[in-house]
């Protein structure tokens, strides 16, 4: 063997080493990514049920502020602020392509 042949030798062992460097590189940057977008859509999802609870809790006081005045133990304006309230947190939920029935939600994109 000569001095060139073991220099390509060399020199082709470390091209190897850096392809694997390179590749394993990709590959825990594929997986990073794919864990962080997995992390962005269940915070997504929790921040739609938390907004859904909340307008779930808006309409129990709607409804108990409603009652309270058609009891009479109560004046309208409790129940003028239960219904904005009530309409404000219903608002937080439309976003583009978001239907929202009364117990659940369903994307259409």
């Amino acid at each position: 063997m000569n001095f060139r042949s073991i220099e390509r030798e060399r020199s082709a062992e470390q091209s190897l080493k850096a392809a694997d460097h390179n590749y394993r590189d990709a590959r825990e940057l594929v997986i990073l990514a794919v864990g962080n977008a997995y992390l962005q859509a269940m915070a997504g999802a929790s921040r739609v049920e938390a907004a859904v609870a909340q307008v779930a809790t808006a309409q129990a006081l709607f409804n108990k502020a409603s009652d309270q005045q058609k009891a009479g133990v109560s004046p309208a304006i409790d129940t003028l602020r239960a219904q904005v309230e009530r309409k404000l947190d219903s608002s937080s939920l439309s976003l583009p392509g978001m239907i929202l029935p009364s117990r659940s939600w369903h994307w259409h994109g």
